[in-house]
């Protein structure tokens, strides 16, 4: 892994942050997120990256290596094109970072990640970025029973879900009540137009509804 010759912060202050975040990058893309102390994503995850407040801590995912290296601590909110050029404007939406204390290395990330029920480019709430410190700090004496107390106590606050499936379904998820007569697959496949939407365009642009007033659009 490529290590940036910068001087650590002061140890982060447990009584002030209130959330996390793992950031991804690649080999190839590894090198210029410590270049210029920035992490960043692409539009996919731009909502959560923009919600990302000076003072969170981060951590960074080498997919091709499996390994995540942290602590980081964001040192501005989340934007969008603080820095251009970089990556050859691939990843707009950044944030500036700086690093806390000595960076350690979890190997076999992804598997790890899995059993603490964390998926990288979500925000990390208190209870699962506790999780994630923890082991950080001290693989070998994790506590893994405390990882099956914070999953369910994180199920039992899952909203019902907003997407709608692709396929028959007896009751649309995201409305009040049922909406269709459900005669055919896909009646509202409300998620797969909402990802499309999200990914191709941008605030401002005309978009022509897919589905031609059929009644299946986005609420």
């Amino acid at each position: 892994m490529y290590t940036p010759s910068i001087q650590p912060v002061e140890k982060y202050n447990e009584e002030v942050y209130a959330k996390g975040y793992i950031f991804a990058c690649t080999n190839k893309t590894e090198r210029e997120c410590f270049e210029h102390m920035i992490f960043s994503s692409n539009k996919l995850y731009a909502e959560n990256v923009l919600r990302i407040a000076k003072g969170d801590l981060l951590f960074l995912f080498n997919i091709d290596k499996d390994q995540l290296c942290g602590l980081f601590k964001a040192k501005s909110e989340g934007k969008k094109n603080i820095i251009p050029e970089a990556w050859e404007g691939k990843y707009p939406y950044q944030v500036e970072v700086e690093k806390v204390g000595e960076i350690k290395i979890i190997k076999n990330a992804k598997k790890n990640l899995s059993q603490m029920g964390i998926n990288w480019g979500r925000i990390l709430n208190k209870g699962k970025l506790d999780l994630l410190l923890n082991y950080i700090q001290n693989p070998e004496k994790f506590d893994w029973n405390s990882v099956k107390k914070e999953i369910s106590a994180d199920e039992e606050e899952q909203p019902r879900s907003e997407s709608t499936t692709l396929w028959d379904h007896p009751k649309q998820s995201y409305g009040k009540t049922p909406k269709g007569n459900n005669r055919y697959p896909g009646v509202t496949p409300a998620f797969i137009i909402y990802n499309m939407i999200k990914r191709y365009t941008e605030p401002g642009d005309l978009v022509v509804d897919p589905m031609a007033g059929s009644g299946t659009t986005l609420d």
